[in-house]
């Protein structure tokens, strides 16, 4: 679709023809031409954010690299700064990095330190009620945790990035998922979001024993592989 009106609305309308029935990675090579060329557009900070800081296939390099070339020539544009510190925090939860130690409350009102756990392996997975197909969602996570239910090693919590607490504890009451449920109604400010890098939903975020995190993913199905490569 175009936006008319003035030269930034033509930038975006060019890009939108040029990446037409591309794949998303495909569309990362064609923004990553347009911001070298065009860094000083708020095009290019849109750029940034939606096709390399949400997209969790982006490696933390390449992002840095073209922040890198955008805050050249808008080096106190607030936005900018803003991913800035979103790339920060992304960083820290990628491959590899330990689990902060943060503790989050339960829908049963009891505390868990998602960096302290004694399982195994922790799973976090990151949803909320808002999101599209949310009922197909938490209907295909009861049935995948159902499945991992009597495995002692894993622990499991579902963060939800709901603001009205309660109508998230509505959603949930039947719910019948093998999990933790929390939810603090800080949405994207919650501590277990922001200091894991989250920045799209749904997300799940893998532990060792250590507390190291050795995946993640934004998928059921990509989950239900890990977990299944856990316990062969």
């Amino acid at each position: 679709y175009r936006v008319d009106g003035n030269e930034e609305n033509e930038l975006m309308n060019r890009f939108r023809e040029q990446v037409n029935e591309m794949n998303t990675a495909q569309q990362r090579d064609v923004a990553t031409t347009f911001i070298n060329e065009y860094p000083a557009s708020t095009a290019a900070i849109y750029l940034l954010n939606r096709l390399f800081v949400q997209e969790q296939s982006t490696p933390i390099d390449l992002i840095k690299k073209t922040l890198k070339t955008i805050k050249k020539t808008q080096p106190q544009n607030r936005f900018v700064l803003k991913i800035e510190n979103s790339i920060k925090q992304k960083e820290n939860g990628q491959i590899g990095k330990p689990i902060p130690s943060i503790d989050v409350k339960t829908k049963t009102k009891h505390t868990i330190n998602i960096g302290k756990t004694d399982a195994k392996y922790t799973i976090l997975v990151y949803w909320a009620t808002w999101m599209p197909e949310q009922y197909d969602f938490i209907d295909d996570f009861a049935m995948l945790t159902e499945d991992y239910s009597s495995n002692n090693n894993l622990k499991i919590i579902a963060i939800s990035l709901d603001a009205e607490i309660y109508k998230w504890e509505d959603f949930i009451k039947n719910d019948t998922a093998y999990c933790e449920h929390s939810c603090d109604g800080k949405v994207w400010d919650s501590e277990p979001v922001k200091k894991l890098g989250i920045t799209t939903i749904p997300t799940f975020v893998i532990a060792d024993k250590n507390h190291k995190i050795i995946a993640r993913g934004n998928s059921l199905k990509d989950l239900e592989k890990e977990l299944q490569k856990l316990i062969e």
